[in-house]
């Protein structure tokens, strides 16, 4: 990650974190873990991706937790609004996604979630 991102990128990522304690839910924001971080250097292209996968049949979904909205939302942010001063290559693409998996054959419905944060 450090050849990508800048130090200042974990400093305000921290600094996010702490304006942020006490968003409804999040708890302690440290300890939210992301499924998956892949770097492709040739091709410029980075990403954080929290994945959730759904059975085949029943009604149970996994719960997506605040803290890893609040994780992703936190790294969106920073990759589009401060890009200038967290990237070191300017010309990488990051994507930040959640992603559910669902097997062939069935459907859920599809869910944006809304995460309000304090930036400053």
């Amino acid at each position: 990650m450090a050849e990508i991102f800048t130090d200042e990128f974990f400093t305000r990522f921290d600094a996010l974190c702490d304006r942020n304690r006490n968003v409804r839910g999040a708890g302690v924001i440290e300890g939210a873990r992301l499924d998956l971080f892949a770097v492709d250097r040739d091709r410029r292209r980075a990403g954080f991706w929290e994945i959730k996968k759904y059975g085949r049949t029943g009604s149970r979904t996994e719960t997506v937790q605040a803290r890893q909205l609040l994780t992703l939302a936190f790294i969106q942010y920073l990759v589009t609004e401060e890009r200038d001063r967290v990237l070191r290559d300017p010309a990488y693409v990051v994507e930040v996604a959640l992603v559910a998996f669902v097997p062939a054959g069935r459907s859920i419905p599809q869910k944006t979630y809304l995460v309000p944060f304090n930036i400053a």
